[in-house]
């Protein structure tokens, strides 16, 4: 999986795709400029170069960025406009 190889000693890995991820990564899918996994994993990268150390736990309550938060549509906007 993607996520794993690129971002995977960095985040917790994904263990499993349940149906609720399954139509989230559906939905980023359709919001990427290409819809293909090549777009996906190009925004994993983007998102493990350009991110701050907080989304990696480098805060006082240790949150780290998960799997589901990089699907969420926002984390896409926000990686796209270097706002993280």
């Amino acid at each position: 999986m993607a996520f794993n190889e690129i971002l995977g000693d960095r985040l917790p890995k994904v263990q499993q795709l349940n149906d609720k991820r399954k139509r989230q990564i559906k939905k980023l899918v359709a919001e990427l400029h290409e819809p293909t996994i090549e777009a996906v994993r190009a925004y994993f990268e983007t998102f493990s170069e350009s991110a701050n150390s907080f989304y990696f736990g480098d805060n006082k309550r240790g949150w780290r960025a998960s799997f589901d938060y990089l699907l969420r549509s926002d984390t896409l906007t926000k990686t796209r406009e270097g706002a993280l």
